[in-house]
């Protein structure tokens, strides 16, 4: 028993050493850890000469969008176009039956002959009674009779060539053409049906596709950053589909809106954008790239550099003593697989890329710079 119970005591005091020689043999002579120094790239900022895009999100608009309406009641008999086929400007659209307009037509320059007939009768008498008074051989009251006559004939004259303008107008409205060239929609009612009267009865719509519109909204701080590259307005403006960035269509900034919506804090813009293919349509979400700037030189630093605290863009740099130093910056703008950077870095800073998780402000680092 007196055995065992040394040996258990010799194989503690054994355990008591080896625990030791594994806590201090990593310490230094003074008993404290060394700390671990990490590996870092770093990459030293220089001025760049890039484009500046400013990205968004934006909808299509066509330029003119208008509807084929009944302006004259009657049976529809002609349909002469195929729904979402392109159409000509003035292309023939619609018929509705001419004629009980043409009839109308007929019967308004009639009445207006007889009424230019009444006129000229009236005027010859005017200058007849008009000799006989100045002579005394009529009574003063016959010639105002005559007057008078002459004057409600050239007023009926008048109101009849109105009744004809009025009926020829009416029977225009029995051809309805296309006023631009564009891409008719689907047709609302078929051939055969009564259409028109006071509803005026929607029959198709037209929509221009070249040029479209782009519309988009940028930040009022975007848009003094815009001030800052005036003089190259207006600006150049590439759209893409969201799913497919390789179709690409191009146009320029037509219209700034003259306010700036307050409650979004954002301001209207328009972009007139080249669609000879008639590809992008009305109503459909693009991606706009808003060239505000051909070559400006500018601050770039990878994306991953850049690490996001409660809201604040930060980056770590490596500072004097090769120490972590983090620092605030503001961003513009993403341009490939770097991003644009407003203010908080000078050229020579340089800029840690990697073991970002690891590293801490104060850290002390052994950088190399990344190639």
């Amino acid at each position: 028993i007196q055995a065992v119970t040394l040996l258990k005591k010799y194989l503690s005091l054994i355990t008591l050493v080896i625990i030791n020689v594994l806590v201090f043999g990593c310490s230094d002579q003074d008993g404290e850890k060394k700390p671990h120094i990490f590996t870092v790239e770093y990459e030293e900022i220089t001025l760049q000469e890039i484009p500046i895009i400013k990205q968004y999100i934006g909808t299509t608009e066509s330029p003119a969008d208008i509807e084929i309406r009944a302006r004259v009641s009657g049976f529809l008999i002609e349909k002469h176009f195929s729904e979402g086929q392109f159409v000509e400007e003035g292309q023939l659209i619609y018929v509705i039956d001419p004629q009980p307009f043409e009839a109308r037509l007929l019967q308004a320059q009639a009445t207006l002959e007889s009424n230019i007939a009444e006129e000229q009768f009236q005027s010859l008498e005017y200058a007849r009674f008009k000799k006989l008074v100045e002579k005394g051989n009529v009574a003063k009251y016959r010639f105002d009779e005559v007057s008078t006559k002459l004057k409600e004939a050239t007023a009926n004259v008048a109101l009849a060539r109105a009744d004809v303008d009025q009926a020829e107008l009416d029977l225009s409205y029995c051809y309805m053409r296309a006023p631009f060239a564009g891409r008719i929609g689907v047709k609302y009612v078929d051939v055969g049906n009564y259409v028109g009267g006071a509803e005026k009865t929607l029959l198709a719509t037209i929509v221009q596709l070249n040029p479209i519109y782009v519309e988009f909204s940028p930040s009022v701080s975007d848009y003094a950053e815009f001030l800052q590259y005036r003089s190259n307005m207006p600006f150049n403006v590439k759209v893409t589909f969201p799913s497919d960035d390789k179709t690409e269509f191009s146009g320029v900034v037509d219209l700034v809106n003259n306010e700036a919506n307050s409650s979004t804090s954002t301001i209207l813009m328009r972009a007139s954008i080249d669609n000879p293919e008639e590809t992008l349509i009305p109503g459909i979400y693009v991606d706009v790239n808003l060239i505000i700037s051909d070559k400006s030189e500018e601050i770039l630093i990878p994306s991953d550099a850049i690490m996001d605290q409660q809201g604040t863009k930060i980056v770590y740099l490596v500072g004097d003593n090769n120490k972590v130093e983090s620092r605030k910056i503001v961003i513009s703008t993403p341009y490939n697989s770097k991003t644009v950077i407003k203010s908080g870095l000078k050229v020579g800073d340089k800029i840690i890329t990697n073991n970002l998780q690891k590293i801490r402000p104060g850290t002390t680092v052994n950088p190399h710079q990344a190639q």
